[in-house]
């Protein structure tokens, strides 16, 4: 990112607080004014350096004026430095030191000077310029004030160097920050903090340091003029506490507490509301000139210096009860009281705009994230209660794994050259979430400009489809000013939830993303699945924008954040679990709507409770086994089974063989109403220790009774497919479990039967491999009649025939 230059150092804006310590004032200024350029006042002072007065016009001199007053005298690079170039501050601190130093001890022998009378103005640069003396600006100072050398003579001679090199007119000739660090004016103090940057690694230099604890009112500087309203009491804990945190947590919290900064500034005649009318001028003439009105008093104010102290009583009033050891929590163990767990009941907006909730939260993962990645598994758990909304950023950037030097890598990439794709991200960007303030300004369309840039050139195998810009405003949104740590997230996003959804050629993964959608509403809703099948209503009609963009398409940034916020807690399997859980938060409508009712109601989603989709997508992937959303497309490092071979006493030999679905083709899964279940995913739900389905399991084999009774899974019921598919036919041996008792049954009776028996189970229908085709058709029929998660075995009962898990029927009565 490179060192930012603050171009606005002035006497008036270094602060000093009680304690001695400085802080810059007016700090960025110059930057969200573009520089001057987005405001009708002057930015600038006389403080600054020349290059910025080029581009930051000041007292009535324009940048033209200038620019050919200095041209005749002084070099072209002169004045030509670049904005960002932190020598334009080293400039405006040689005018400072330069007042400080010979004002002060001039007012000492003549107290009659007046203030101000020793400035480096741009009446007396430009002047000393054009006389060539751009060089030497200290001494021709000197020649304006004669009365001034005496005391500039009794400087030491390294302070009249440090002038010297800070005041140069040409910003090449400047001394540079880290230059002027090592002078020897500065031998005798001690830097606070390191130049370079000491963490390289996310998130240490992203987080502010640690602050010291706050010092006793003793230390404090004698005579500082303090206002009695805030006078220090080193015995209110509350107050000690919160000046201990960062000035951007206690104004968060202020916030919450029901401060807002326009009503404090409208309260105290800062800010002014005009009716739109009286903006508009009396006259305005043909060259442009406008008179009458408001409109020319507005365009002539000044910006306002006055400081206005925001009290901290409501927000201490709701922090008062909290002692002091919970501004630093332990994260080694979790602490939980009761009114913790009382929070956790609250819904989630409300437990974002409570003002001790977040305390408590904004701290802990303060403390978690600095000590990330060893906390990472702690962050994790924490995030599966709630983010807040502040650290929201970072805590996503720690759930996805970054990590590193992301600020260097993302500086090695070109944003600059022009590619192919830019006329297409031009055209999406002004598109993209533009009810958003932040994302609808002129910067952000820069930012998102190089962040597409960024990506689509960092990864040559992929290419730009749109969505993509909708996939980086949440990250953009949340990293506004850290470019670098957006881009890393977006990167290890869709490199984890999106893989290859940015080939040239993705109909393949979309087509069995897909299908696995429409596998998956018939396994937790096999009614719902039904009528929209019977209208012809399919998930390529509507669902592609929801996975393309993950949904950012679709919802605003507010809903983005909470599906967000436990996507990321999940494998990628869990945004099919959202859009199931859309369908089902909407069947009531569904089930009564035709083919263009549906279509009319996705093509504007209606409001929907986004905290109850959030919980009823968890709650379906808990129920639905792994296996049951394996993609050939899915990344490699995400694919695993739902136990260890050790877990389930297996070889891992035999846990490979069981859990191995990389034969399944495209076509055979979109050809497929009821989605496979591995045989190590079954194995796992039959013992009860499978870690993804909280269900119990209700296994149908449906090959012939004379192969059932050769050998079969333990509880197994037979229902010979034959017989099932013919709708009647009465078998002694049909309808036994293995190892239990002959049940009769024929025809729609076993479709009652297994209803009863399948309550709260996943039901595996299993047969020979060589006659899939009648699993098959037996799960197609349990689905049309309604019977819930449904699936198929993956390879049939042969899997199991080298693995020692079949059991030999005992013999039946008749």
């Amino acid at each position: 990112m490179g060192i930012t230059c603050c171009c606005s150092i002035s006497p008036r804006n270094i602060l000093i607080d009680p304690f001695g310590v400085a802080k810059l004032y007016g700090y960025g200024l110059y930057y969200i004014t573009e520089m001057g350029a987005a405001v009708s006042f002057p930015i600038g002072s006389a403080y600054s350096a020349p290059e910025i007065l080029v581009s930051c016009p000041v007292g009535g001199a324009t940048a033209e004026e200038v620019t050919s007053s200095a041209a005749a005298a002084a070099p072209a690079e002169a004045v030509t430095g670049s904005v960002s170039n932190c020598t334009a501050d080293c400039w405006s601190l040689g005018c400072v030191l330069l007042q400080l130093l010979l004002l002060n001890k001039h007012k000492q022998e003549d107290a009659a000077v007046e203030e101000g009378a020793v400035s480096l103005n741009v009446k007396t640069v430009l002047e000393l310029v054009a006389e060539g003396r751009h060089e030497d600006l200290v001494s021709g100072l000197l020649d304006v004030h004669p009365e001034l050398t005496h005391v500039y003579q009794g400087l030491k001679a390294s302070t009249r160097e440090l002038l010297n090199q800070c005041l140069q007119f040409s910003p090449v000739s400047r001394a540079t920050p880290s230059q002027l660090l090592q002078h020897p004016a500065f031998s005798e103090l001690s830097l606070s903090g390191s130049v370079e940057a000491r963490y390289p690694r996310f998130p240490l230099h992203m987080l502010p340091p640690p602050r010291p604890p706050f010092p006793h009112s003793s230390a404090m500087l004698p005579g500082y003029p303090l206002p009695a309203d805030m006078a220090l009491h080193s015995g209110e804990v509350r107050v000690r506490g919160l000046r201990e945190r960062n000035i951007k947590e206690v104004y968060h919290l202020w916030q919450l507490a029901g401060g807002q900064t326009e009503q404090e500034l409208s309260k105290h005649g800062l800010i002014h509301t005009y009716p739109p009318i009286l903006t508009l001028p009396s006259m305005a003439v043909v060259e442009g000139e406008v008179f009458g009105g408001q409109f020319h008093h507005l365009h002539q104010q000044q910006p306002s210096q006055a400081t206005l102290a925001l009290s901290l009583k409501a927000l201490c009033s709701h922090l008062a009860h909290i002692p002091y050891c919970k501004y630093y929590p332990f994260i080694t163990q979790k602490e939980s009281d009761a009114e913790d767990v009382e929070a956790r009941k609250l819904p989630l907006v409300i437990r974002e705009r409570d003002v001790e909730h977040q305390f408590h939260r904004i701290i802990l993962y303060h403390r978690l994230l600095r000590a990330y990645p060893y906390q990472r598994d702690r962050i994790v758990i924490e995030a599966g209660q709630d983010i807040t909304p502040y650290w929201r950023g970072l805590v996503w950037a720690a759930l996805l794994g970054v990590d590193g030097d992301v600020q260097d890598s993302y500086a090695q990439i070109d944003k600059v050259t022009p590619t192919s794709t830019d006329r297409q991200i031009e055209v999406d960007i002004p598109r993209c979430h533009q009810y958003d303030e932040l994302l609808s300004s002129p910067l952000a369309h820069v930012k998102f400009m190089r962040l597409l840039k960024a990506w689509v050139v960092s990864h040559p195998g992929l290419v730009y489809w749109q969505g993509l810009d909708s996939l980086t405003a949440p990250f953009l949104y949340l990293n506004f000013n850290n470019e670098a740590l957006a881009y890393a997230c977006l990167s290890a996003f869709i490199a984890k939830y999106l893989h290859k959804f940015f080939l040239r050629d993705n109909s393949a993964v979309i087509q069995e993303y897909l299908a696995k959608f429409s596998q998956l509403i018939a396994f937790h809703d096999p009614l719902l699945y039904s009528h929209l099948s019977g209208i012809g209503f399919v998930p390529e009609l509507y669902a592609i924008p929801w996975f393309l963009t993950m949904y950012t398409h679709v919802f605003p940034l507010s809903q983005i954040f909470h599906v967000w916020d436990t996507l990321l807690l999940y494998p990628a399997s869990l945004a099919l679990c959202v859009a199931t859980a859309i369908l089902r938060h909407l069947r009531h409508q569904l089930l009564t709507y035709s083919f263009n009712d549906c279509i009319l109601l996705f093509s504007d989603m209606p409001d929907i409770n986004i905290e109850q989709i959030v919980s009823e997508s968890v709650l379906l992937h808990k129920q639905t086994p792994e296996s049951l959303t394996y993609r050939h497309h899915a990344p490699h490092h995400h694919r695993r089974c739902s136990d260890t071979a050790d877990e389930l006493g297996l070889e891992p030999a035999t846990m490979a063989l069981l859990s191995a679905m990389d034969d399944m083709t495209l076509a055979e899964v979109r050809n497929e109403v009821c989605a496979r279940i591995s045989a190590a995913d079954l194995i796992a739900a039959t013992t009860r220790r499978g870690r993804n389905t909280e269900l119990a399991v209700l296994i149908i084999d449906t090959r012939p009774p004379h192969m059932y009774q050769s050998g079969s899974l333990v509880g197994a019921w037979n229902i010979p497919g034959d017989a099932w598919l013919s709708g009647g036919g009465n078998d002694s041996n049909g309808g036994s479990p293995a190892g239990g008792s002959c049940e009769e049954a024929t025809g729609p009776p076993y479709v009652r039967e297994i209803k009863e028996r399948a309550k709260d189970k996943i039901v595996v229908v299993m047969g020979a491999r060589a006659a899939h085709h009648i699993t098959l058709q037996v799960c197609e029929e349990l689905v049309q009649e309604g019977v819930p998660r449904v699936c198929s075995l993956h390879g049939g009962v042969d899997v199991f025939q080298a693995t020692g898990q079949l059991v030999v029927a005992s013999p039946t009565a008749t």
